[in-house]
């Protein structure tokens, strides 16, 4: 016949009193999954809105075909380029002739007054490198000129660094609100394992054993349940990728539950109930 189960392996059931505990440290571990998510995809959340941003530089007249060829083989060696494409005079020409307001002003003037170029577009990432680029390509042979987005690029910067600190500082806030909520929800637990301690306590328990019970009852249906999110959210995370959510409305393109983030929240819901347990373990009420 098999003898008792060891006590120490027990996990507290969920219901009554500690059932409200394993609710509050549900959701607690839910918000923290979710402020992760939200703090540490916030960059690359914003970078893949970014509009694709063009600089062009124009060649003067006098470029010859080997310094036009230099150009666009150093330009697409560079790592802030993304695209690069030949516009020449006539293809420009047309493009504004496109416009009712400017074609009859061509009309007028009779000759082509525009000039070769080559339109580089910006790679996302590297966005705030786009001064750099201009000025490279003015100090390229056969440039005379070029044409940056000098005011769209500040200002897209600007608001994205605003709305950067919003979402981090809203999800750091929700991450401590989600800690405060986790340390209740395992202090109510850690007040019913008070006096199965003790009983062990009375029973001749050496510390060691009455630790290692109260880590167990704690941290087990914390990590399980922390498991679980970080499950859920990737779950979430594949479904929507595969109908298509990411891909469409104001959140679009909505990163995926990072890693990292996952190995956190376990890391969190592992050590959190370890600390609680050692004090409800050298806590002894009278």
């Amino acid at each position: 016949m098999a003898g008792p189960a060891r006590p120490w392996w027990r996990v507290r059931p969920a219901v009554g009193r500690p059932g409200r505990a394993f609710w509050l440290l549900t959701a607690a571990w839910i918000g923290g999954g979710l402020a992760l998510w939200a703090g540490l995809s916030a960059k690359p959340w914003l970078v893949a809105r970014r509009p694709l941003l063009v600089l062009e530089a124009f060649l003067g007249p006098a470029a010859t075909v080997p310094q036009v060829v230099s150009f666009k083989t150093a330009v697409e060696g560079q790592p802030w380029c993304c695209e690069v494409r030949y516009v020449d005079a006539d293809e420009a020409r047309r493009e504004a002739g496109a416009d009712e307001r400017v074609r009859p002003l061509l009309e007028a003037y009779g000759a082509n007054p525009f000039l070769r170029s080559f339109r580089v577009k910006l790679c996302q990432p590297l966005l705030e490198s786009w001064h750099e680029a201009a000025d490279w390509m003015k100090n390229q042979p056969g440039v005379v000129s070029v044409r940056a987005p000098s005011t769209q690029a500040p200002k897209l910067l600007e608001n994205e660094l605003l709305l950067r600190a919003l979402v981090r500082g809203s999800a750091w806030g929700l991450g401590g609100f989600a800690v405060l909520a986790a340390l209740f929800a395992l202090a109510l637990l850690a007040s019913d394992l008070r006096q199965e301690l003790r009983v062990y306590a009375e029973l001749g328990a050496t510390g060691t054993r009455r630790l290692a019970r109260a880590v167990w009852a704690l941290a087990a249906p914390s990590v399980l349940i922390a498991a679980g999110v970080v499950a859920a959210l990737e779950l979430v995370c594949v479904a929507g990728r595969l109908a298509g959510f990411w891909a469409v409305g104001p959140l679009r393109p909505l990163p995926d539950f990072p890693p990292g983030a996952g190995a956190i929240l376990l890391a969190v819901a592992a050590g959190l109930p370890a600390l609680v347990a050692a004090v409800a373990a050298g806590v002894r009420r009278p």
